[in-house]
């Protein structure tokens, strides 16, 4: 995936292995200061079939500058991402709600390349995990104009390579293409239901 930075040009955000850490050392050099992310990290994941959106979304404040403390990393999870469908954009929270958790485990967190190595320093992070079954066939993830935290979004399936974009102020993403679930059974499918009942009724009526 492509990294845009205000919409203006584009390159690759990292490459697999140790070389994510370089790459990312040279473009984003005061991101690894302290071993701590001042940006926020989501991990996007697609569930049931690719019906159910899910993110981790994880802010470090302890070593991050803008979060000054666990309020403003949770004030900061509900509002740097909001998310545009059918002409509309929204808060992640007007559509489901997030489910916030502390921890100081970087594992899922982050792209395997780039969790810090272990410094003996317990990291202070908040999780925020949100689920939502879209009732569209795509989405995409902005940050609003003037917010001051980046997010690197990304995506890692199973046997395949992380796919990932750094958005900051006023960057949407690519598209995410959602696969819809069919609706409840038709009223032709629910006569088939009832026919043996009806067909019982009948039956005992006449007797």
């Amino acid at each position: 995936m492509i990294h845009t930075a205000g919409g203006t040009k584009a390159f690759p955000l990292f490459a697999s292995g140790s070389c994510g850490w370089l790459m990312w050392w040279l473009l984003f050099p005061s991101s690894l200061l302290g071993h701590g992310c001042e940006f926020l990290s989501a991990r996007l994941s697609l569930l049931e079939n690719n019906s159910i959106i899910e993110l981790l979304i994880t802010a470090d404040y302890s070593g991050n500058p803008l979060l000054t403390d666990a309020e403003a990393a949770r004030q900061a999870l509900h509002e740097v991402l909001h998310i545009e469908h059918q002409g509309k954009t929204k808060r992640l929270s007007e559509l489901a709600g997030l489910d916030i958790q502390p921890s100081s485990d970087w594992q899922g967190a982050l792209p395997a390349s780039l969790i810090p190595p272990p410094d003996g320093i317990t990291h202070q992070l908040l999780r925020a995990r949100w689920r939502w079954q879209p009732d569209v066939s795509e989405v995409r993830f902005s940050i609003p104009q003037g917010c001051v935290h980046d997010v690197l979004l990304w995506q890692q399936e199973p046997g395949q390579e992380t796919r990932s974009t750094l958005l900051i102020t006023g960057d949407v993403s690519p598209v995410i293409p959602i696969q819809r679930q069919a609706g409840g059974p038709s009223w032709s499918w629910l006569w088939l239901a009832l026919l043996p009942v009806a067909l019982v009724f009948k039956v005992t009526r006449q007797k």
